[in-house]
């Protein structure tokens, strides 16, 4: 997912856009041993958070769970 999403950003940040640059944040996580599925989306979403806070444009993979 990682992989697929960077080249999804980095063909969206190539792109030529008509009014201004788009860019795109992502964050992923990898379903763990003991996951729900509440505990997944909570990864994925800090790692969408962290993604924002580095400045956008980039993807952030969420630490293991435990």
């Amino acid at each position: 997912a990682a992989i697929m999403s960077e080249r999804f950003r980095r063909g969206v940040a190539e792109a030529r856009w008509e009014r201004r640059p788009v860019t795109i944040s992502v964050g992923v996580a990898e379903l763990a041993e003991g996951d729900t599925a509440s505990s997944l989306l909570e990864r994925a979403d800090e790692a969408l958070y962290a993604a924002k806070s580095a400045g956008r444009n980039c993807v952030v993979e969420a630490q293991a769970a435990g």
